[in-house]
């Protein structure tokens, strides 16, 4: 299916690569920002 594509399977992997980096960008952020709150709520 995916034989004779190879610059789409590349551009599909690129692509999921991104929004992979976006979506570890949010969660690396919400969970600094939670971890954040919960030490100024302990001090």
């Amino acid at each position: 299916m995916l034989s004779g594509t190879p610059l789409r399977t590349k551009n599909i992997f690129k692509h999921l690569k991104k929004i992979f980096a976006i979506f570890a960008f949010k969660i690396d952020s919400s969970i600094r920002y939670a971890s954040f709150r919960m030490t100024n709520v302990w001090k």
